[in-house]
This record gives C-alpha cells, sequence and structure tokens, in this order.
C-alpha cells in the first residue's frame, strides 16, 4: 500500500517552504544517522485532526514517511505498542 503525502495549499509560496522545510529536516535525519539515530516522520490529513492528540481522539493514525529509506506505510496499534 502506498500513500501520497499532498499539500493542502498549492500556492508557490506554500510549495517552496515546503521544499525548504523538507530540505532542513533531510539534513537533520542525514546527520542523526551518522550517529545511528533512524528517523520517520509522521503525517495525516488535517481534516482527520490538526494535531497527533485529535487524530488519535478521531479513531484515526497517521502515515510513517522513512527518511532514510523514503518509504510510507500506515501506522498501526502494533506499530505504535512496539515503540
Amino acid at each position: 500500500m502506498r500513500y501520497i503525502l499532498q499539500r493542502q495549499d498549492d500556492s508557490e509560496e506554500s510549495v517552496k517552504k515546503q521544499a525548504t522545510l523538507m530540505d532542513i529536516v533531510n539534513r537533520f535525519a542525514v546527520e542523526i544517522a551518522k550517529l545511528g539515530v533512524n528517523s520517520v516522520i509522521w503525517t495525516w490529513n488535517l481534516n482527520d485532526g490538526k494535531g497527533l492528540d485529535d487524530l488519535v481522539h478521531n479513531r484515526r493514525l497517521p502515515i510513517e514517511f522513512n527518511l532514510k529509506t523514503r518509504r510510507q506505510r500506515a501506522v498501526t496499534l502494533d506499530t505504535v505498542h512496539s515503540l
């Protein structure tokens, strides 16, 4: 199963801001990978909740994006419990 990360605002300014943010996050991931730390980002549809607490309250789970492998997967209760 593959999920697509989508922007809510496709304006040129928003696209540039998101590209800059992802560049910063990727550089951070590279640096912490040198220390042996694996990093992922959790993302979700804002219609399902503004924050992670709202998301869980609405009985939804995020999508995990692995910064090293660039793979996406649905977060499940089993993966959350294994943290």
